[in-house]
């Protein structure tokens, strides 16, 4: 992929048990190259948010525009991240939605995010 090729964030990649990841990202692949914004199955969420919120800031630090949010995980990272997304980008977030029935992500540009 070169620096063109756009990131997609996942934001909290589940685990299940004996920390088996249950969420299949392959298709993800299709929109840019996938990288976790916090550890998949970690609680620092709950443990340390503003650890969490912290990390979150500094690896967004290399979003650009084209890239997508990958809404996966626990609520509040989703909230945090979105919150946090929001102000860098000035209220314009493109998100990828899990499509049950075709069984594929779909892009979703939501606008007007910031007040």
């Amino acid at each position: 992929m070169t620096t063109d090729t756009p990131n997609v964030w996942v934001v909290h990649e589940p685990l299940g048990q004996h920390g088996v990841r249950i969420i299949d990202l392959s298709d993800a692949h299709r929109f840019g190259r996938v990288r976790h914004l916090l550890p998949a199955g970690g609680r620092e969420v709950l443990n340390d948010p503003v650890g969490a919120i912290e990390t979150v800031r500094r690896k967004f630090a290399d979003y650009r525009a084209g890239d997508y949010l990958l809404l996966t995980g626990s609520p509040i990272a989703i909230a945090m991240a979105s919150a946090i997304l929001s102000n860098r980008t000035g209220g314009s977030v493109k998100v990828l939605c899990w499509d049950r029935e075709r069984r594929c992500y779909t892009p979703v540009p939501l606008e007007g995010l910031a007040a």
